[in-house]
């Protein structure tokens, strides 16, 4: 029997995320599977305050959090989560991730030779 497909969840937001540069996964947005938001406060009712980094900033500089760089603050929408990035999965999830990525990269190549000729 084979083992049931694995994945990993976005984690939602927590009081500690607060002052952090984050991915965030927001509800209804199909475009993007992520966006840059800074997280910059939480309300009492345990919605979070964030800005968004304006055009042309370049990520390497999100986490240098210049006010300049970022616009106004919004209110992020009710069901945001903070996508999971392979440096939060650990090293067991890392690994299993890496094969099956490999396996599939693999089987895609066998797939484009043989339609290929």
């Amino acid at each position: 029997m084979a083992k049931p497909h694995r994945y990993f969840k976005n984690r939602a937001l927590r009081s500690r995320d607060v002052g952090k540069v984050l991915p965030l996964v927001l509800p209804g947005l199909r475009r993007a599977p992520s966006v840059h938001r800074w997280i910059t406060k939480e309300r009492a009712d345990g919605r979070f305050l964030a800005r968004s980094p304006k055009m042309g900033v370049l990520l390497r500089d999100i986490d240098k959090r210049r006010t300049r760089d970022y616009g106004p603050v919004h209110m992020l929408p009710r069901g945001a989560k903070v996508h999971r990035g392979l440096e939060e999965i650990g090293k067991k999830g890392h690994r299993a991730f890496l094969r099956r990525t490999a396996y599939r990269t693999a089987k895609g190549l066998k797939r484009r030779a043989r339609r290929a000729g």
